[in-house]
């Protein structure tokens, strides 16, 4: 499973580039609460969007895969361990 940040306007998922020749399958959309039967306000489009953890996703220098970031993860585990 890969995570990757999209833009939802309202009616329409825009996919970012590195999905516009991908093969089909089955995709997970992720939304708070709040959002699943709410309706828009007036004001809701001149707000700031506050930060998202999306943000973070697809932003590393390097990407790792799942089984690298269990592997370091287990590594600083036993470390902390033998502290």
């Amino acid at each position: 499973m890969v995570a990757i940040k999209a833009h939802f306007d309202g009616s329409k998922i825009q996919l970012p580039p590195e999905l516009r020749h991908a093969q089909p399958g089955e995709v997970m959309i992720v939304v708070p609460d709040a959002m699943v039967n709410q309706t828009p306000s007036p004001q809701d489009s001149t707000q700031t969007a506050k930060p998202s953890i999306w943000d973070a996703f697809g932003k590393a220098p390097v990407q790792r895969t799942r089984e690298d970031i269990e592997r370091q993860l287990n590594a600083d585990r036993d470390e902390w361990d033998r502290r």
